[in-house]
């Protein structure tokens, strides 16, 4: 796992934004065994505070507090517009994902998680 400061290159590092520190610290160790790099953030403001070039793509918690999924999803792409965000969430609700995409999310996933439903997003 990395802090905001590491510097890997752009296609291996992937943001975790995610309150739930077991989940986020699971997923870093899971993203690791497939060859990739991660940084953890506790908050959607945090992350875009350290937002940087060395960042590929993020996994992002849409039940957080602060800003609302499709919210998080904007102000993301509005700092880094190539980034490939991939929402996740324990709590599923069939209109809530059109919300999402709509807003720019690549995809959503269920929690729990797997990494071969993660992987392809990042391939």
């Amino acid at each position: 796992m990395l802090d905001a400061t590491t510097s890997t290159p752009a296609a291996r590092v992937i943001a975790i934004v995610d309150d739930d520190e077991d989940f986020s610290d699971s997923l870093a160790v899971l993203l690791e065994t497939a060859g990739f790099s991660s940084s953890v953030y506790r908050s959607v403001s945090t992350f875009l505070l350290c937002i940087d070039h060395s960042i590929r793509g993020v996994v992002l918690d849409v039940h957080m507090p602060g800003l609302s999924g499709p919210e998080a999803i904007r102000a993301i792409l509005r700092v880094s517009p190539a980034l490939t965000v991939v929402t996740v969430t324990g709590r599923e609700l069939p209109f809530a994902r059109q919300r999402l995409i709509d807003a720019g999310a690549a995809g959503c996933l269920p929690k729990p998680l797997t990494i071969d439903a993660l992987l392809p997003f990042f391939a």
